[in-house]
């Protein structure tokens, strides 16, 4: 079983759906999200 681990996303949309979409191209099985998803991002300023 492959694991992805992502974390720091701090609202940063574009660079999650990157990260997800290679995370899907390797064929990970579970995603573990270590935390901070929401917060400040330089593209919301």
């Amino acid at each position: 079983m492959k694991f992805g681990v992502i974390s720091d996303v701090h609202g940063n949309i574009q660079a999650l759906d990157t990260v997800l979409k290679e995370l899907e191209a390797k064929k990970v099985d579970k995603i573990i999200c270590l935390g901070d998803l929401i917060g400040r991002c330089r593209s919301f300023r």
